[in-house]
């Protein structure tokens, strides 16, 4: 399906072109579909198309040699699916990329976007927000329990889809969620029931955050990232100091400082002590402060 100069505007990635950019953009630009369950691409198949998605969701995972897959990414509305493709300079794709659900894919032929040299500075600033994001996620796994990471996991789906933490369904399939966290899927079904003890309950796909203030101690309150956290950011706003909606004035100016200061969290006590992922058994996880 042919795409238009007008949908080009739209995407944050060709915002920066002129009007004679896009037009040339969009000359040589589709759009497909692609259903449930299908590839949009193989591991090993000729790179030859950038890929944006315009609605669904993609998974990008290899396969081990025993066939087991690591999800990298699960991608959504407007990102972009193999942006690194373009300035790696790879003849072919070194991952998969399958449609969680029916999506339509913006496809674009990656020679072009290698050449429009007016694209480049909005490249390389998606390609370091990505970057940042995985460094963040392996400070993480140095840092925190398999209950820790699975409590922050269901935090940034809760607030990344928009849902209401006092109960949702999980987007995924709990296997994806599992693949995308490299927890193997019995692992992570026991780590679901163990977080009933810090304040999150899971029946099937239905998840509630019962106590958030406990959720904030025993996962955001061990994590090295957590100061500059947006995904605690929109907690906040669901933990006590909230009536009908409103924050109190002392929440109010709590959130205030805590904005100011890069919302950094209060001292708080220890929560309950679990071993790093990762860890050498008998130490502990670090204190709060």
């Amino acid at each position: 399906m042919p795409v238009s100069a007008e949908i080009l505007k739209s995407v944050p990635l060709f915002a920066s072109l002129n009007a004679s950019q896009r037009t040339q953009v969009s000359a040589v630009a589709d759009e497909i579909t692609v259903a449930h369950g299908a590839y949009l691409y193989r591991y090993g198949d000729s790179l030859d198309h950038f890929h944006i998605i315009r609605h669904g969701t993609i998974q990008v995972f290899r396969a081990t040699p025993a066939g087991q897959e690591v999800t990298s990414d699960i991608l959504g509305i407007g990102d972009c699916i193999n942006i690194d493709d373009i300035v790696t300079r790879r003849h072919t794709h070194n991952a998969n990329a399958r449609a969680i659900d029916g999506a339509r894919i913006l496809r674009l032929p990656i020679a072009l976007l290698r050449t429009t040299h007016d694209l480049m500075p909005r490249i390389l600033s998606v390609l370091t927000e990505r970057l940042d994001g995985r460094r963040r996620e392996a400070e993480q796994r140095a840092t925190l329990s398999s209950a820790q990471i699975v409590a922050c996991e269901l935090q940034q789906l809760c607030a990344t889809h928009q849902l209401d933490p006092a109960g949702f369904e999980l987007p995924y399939a709990k296997a994806l969620i599992a693949s995308r966290l490299h927890i193997e899927p019995e692992t992570f079904s026991r780590t679901l029931k163990r977080l009933r003890s810090y304040g999150i309950t899971v029946h099937g796909s239905q998840v509630h955050f019962t106590d958030l203030e406990t959720v904030d101690r025993f996962a955001c309150g061990h994590c090295p990232v957590a100061d500059d956290c947006a995904t605690r950011h929109v907690f906040s706003r669901h933990r006590p100091g909230i009536t009908n909606g409103v924050l109190t004035e002392k929440s109010r100016l709590l959130a205030v400082k805590e904005a100011h200061d890069g919302y950094a969290p209060q001292a708080r006590g220890p929560a309950a002590a679990e071993p790093h992922a990762g860890s050498r058994p008998g130490v502990p996880a670090p204190a709060d402060g």
